[in-house]
């Protein structure tokens, strides 16, 4: 018997095992050969979604009599859905050989991003003919799609093939058509990648190769539509992990001790809320400004009643306007990066002030110099001082002193939240002593945790003499005298994406041009991508 599966549980591996069905054995001593053939769509759905789970095949002598198994070949998934839909079963077997030839040359244009030239379409016919003389018409075009799969042209960007990329109608018009054609393939291709992470769709490579894309208006239209489709999604989620840094959340181990309300698995949904509010604003065009400050939090009901917001049903996210006095809206309350920039035990002034001066105002503080002081047990108190008195009295080094005047006050305002994310008033201090206990006739040393709170240090004066008191006044703050500073650094992040590369002294002037744009046109995102996508410095490639 062979089974097929997948290991659902750690604690029992037979779960989720699909029978694919049983072999009849012939007793005898020479080896013999078995086949079984079976396909995924036997599977139940679950399984073949399975991808995070270990994938196992399991033989099985439901019988009586032993036998010997000297090896067993795996010759993978042969997917149902899509053969049945390669070779018409209307076509003729005269007409295979064009049929497949026309299959083979769209693909290779979606493959390559590009038009493929006649030599490049004969060469992987004949990988379908080869094949065609001992595999059914459609396993042979499997095979000639594999063999493009594994060309540099799919692996690639940006790569010629024969005639420049143009097809065969461009090959016989001039050169500058040719090279036209060829720009805008390559336009296309970029375009894609930069806001699907993906391949080009049959509308943009038919824009480009009737060499439209580059012309503004047309390609400010498919701007607009590919940010429209959901497959810009993994961009945005992709955006807001680089330039947020979204895996701190999921390193920090949350203390439940401490934070009874807290729930681990609430962590999806944190990240989740962070890639609602940059979607908000990289494709629905709301100001950039609400990363900032806002009105508004994007919550399901786990989250939401963590926050203490009432009236949210479901697991659902959904935007929700919050009264003033919950304190939330924008990135800066969410707990993505409130717990992200913590230790799980205590909240943490100096790593809240080091994500916010670098990520958010474009600012990164110098890297600590080596010699560093650790931690002064010595000071008086130090037992009963929260984290940041500790770091702060740290600060008062000589050595350390420069560099923390231009941290400290950036994470001071965030005191009102805990290491979980959640408000509070007052910090919970846990102080460890040791103390002599009478046990018996003899007296033993014990160690007694003990847990006292201290009023919230929240206030601050910013590296430019500015007095803050709170979260709420940090972020009225940026919004009227930093957000030059957080749109330039936002138009970075964004240009690097577009360029893939990082950005550089040589692109100053286009930041700037970008930015003026930016704020000209109210903080719109889409608008500053179609400002990046005409760019010469995206158009060219570099």
């Amino acid at each position: 018997r062979v089974a097929i599966g997948y290991q659902r549980s750690d604690v029992d591996p037979r779960q989720n095992l699909q029978t694919l069905g049983t072999i009849p054995l012939v007793a005898g001593d020479e080896l013999q050969s078995y086949s079984l053939r079976a396909w995924p769509d036997q599977l139940p759905a679950e399984m073949t979604r399975a991808i995070d789970r270990p994938f196992f095949i399991r033989v099985t002598n439901a019988g009586r009599k032993p036998f010997y198994l000297e090896s067993f070949d795996y010759l993978g998934n042969n997917n149902t859905a899509l053969t049945a839909t390669l070779i018409s079963p209307d076509v003729a077997a005269e007409q295979l050989p064009d049929h497949a030839r026309r299959k083979i040359d769209a693909f290779l244009r979606r493959a390559f991003r590009r038009a493929s030239s006649p030599a490049e379409t004969d060469r992987y016919t004949a990988i379908y003919t080869d094949h065609a003389r001992d595999e059914r018409p459609a396993e042979a075009l499997l095979s000639a799609y594999q063999a493009i799969l594994c060309s540099p042209a799919f692996f690639y960007l940006g790569m010629p093939g024969a005639g420049d990329g143009a097809s065969e109608a461009a090959t016989a018009a001039a050169p500058a058509d040719n090279d036209a054609v060829a720009v805008n393939f390559r336009l296309a291709e970029r375009l894609a990648f930069y806001l699907w992470c993906s391949v080009p769709d049959e509308r943009l490579l038919d824009r480009a190769a009737s060499a439209q894309l580059t012309e503004p208006a047309v390609l400010s239209a498919e701007v607009q539509r590919l940010l429209a489709d959901d497959r810009s999604l993994r961009f945005v989620e992709h955006f807001t992990d680089q330039w947020l840094q979204t895996s701190l959340l999921f390193n920090v181990a949350v203390d439940r001790t401490y934070y009874p309300r807290y729930r681990e698995t609430l962590k999806p949904f944190m990240r989740q809320e962070t890639v609602a509010a940059v979607n908000d604003v990289v494709r629905q065009g709301a100001s950039a400004l609400d990363l900032l400050k806002a009105d508004h939090v994007f919550v399901n009901q786990p989250l939401a009643t963590f926050y203490g917001l009432r009236g949210v049903r479901g697991d659902e996210f959904r935007r929700v306007k919050v009264p003033a006095d919950r304190h939330r809206g924008g990135l800066l309350t969410q707990a993505t990066f409130l717990i992200g920039n913590s230790d799980g035990m205590n909240s943490h002034a100096i790593l809240r002030g080091v994500w916010l001066a670098a990520l958010i105002l474009d600012d990164p503080p110098p890297d600590p110099p080596a010699n560093v002081p650790p931690l002064d047990e010595s000071i008086p108190g130090f037992e009963t001082m929260t984290l940041n008195q500790k770091l702060f009295a740290h600060r008062d080094n000589a050595a350390c002193r420069s560099c923390h005047q231009q941290i400290d006050p950036w994470g001071l305002p965030f005191e009102n939240y805990d290491a979980s994310g959640a408000w509070r008033e007052q910090v919970l201090v846990v102080s460890k002593t040791t103390k002599r206990v009478q046990q018996g006739q003899k007296k033993r040393r014990k160690t007694v945790f003990e847990k006292s709170y201290v009023p919230i240090d929240r206030q601050a004066t910013l590296p430019d003499g500015r007095d803050i008191d709170g979260i709420e006044e940090l972020k009225t703050y940026l919004v009227t005298e930093r957000k030059r500073d957080f749109a330039t650094g936002l138009t970075k992040r964004l240009l690097a994406a577009a360029l893939s590369r990082d950005v550089e002294f040589r692109d100053e002037d286009l930041v700037r041009r970008l930015v003026d744009g930016f704020e000209e046109d109210g903080y719109r995102v889409p608008m500053l991508i179609e400002q990046i996508v005409n760019s010469t410095e995206f158009q060219r490639g570099y």
